[in-house]
């Protein structure tokens, strides 16, 4: 279980063009003996598809194996891309925006609470808005910006 919220943190994929059941569905086959590469821990609370469906892998209140020392206080949720850039897509990025704010909402928490996996332990992920930094700072005022405009997101 997680021992609190602290962070929300924001993943890519790193799997152009791949759809988020698919990616829920490599979590899930990561506990089969039979599957290669089967016993890594890898996961994550929330996945948002290409089309900016959103698919839930965890329940928000259990921990996710996806920011190494912050996985007993973070929140994270993976977005798929199109391409190798890992730049979302305007669908994915704004399915993204609401869903944030909507988290941060739940937990109590602002907008200052959204980081990247980059900013726990320095992986580039998610790519696109870590070699972009002004895109990344956008992402977290768009966030922001929805989050303030929209008190009682549901």
């Amino acid at each position: 279980a997680l021992d609190a919220v602290n962070d929300i943190a924001i993943h890519y994929v790193a799997n152009p063009g791949s759809s988020a059941k698919a990616n829920r569905d490599y979590f899930d086959s990561l506990d089969n003996p039979a599957v290669e590469g089967a016993g890594r821990q890898a996961s994550a609370h929330l996945i948002v598809g290409l089309d900016g469906e959103v698919v839930q892998c965890l329940p928000l209140n259990e921990m996710a194996y996806a920011v190494r020392s912050r996985n007993p206080d973070t929140i994270s949720i993976e977005v798929c891309h199109p391409d190798e850039t890992g730049k979302f897509s305007d669908t994915t990025y704004n399915t993204l925006v609401k869903l944030t704010a909507w988290l941060l909402q739940q937990k109590g928490l602002t907008p200052d609470h959204v980081i990247r996996h980059f900013d726990c332990d320095g992986k580039y992920c998610p790519l696109y808005y870590v070699e972009h930094e002004d895109a990344w700072n956008k992402l977290k005022q768009d966030i922001a910006d929805y989050y303030y405009a929209n008190p009682n997101i549901q």
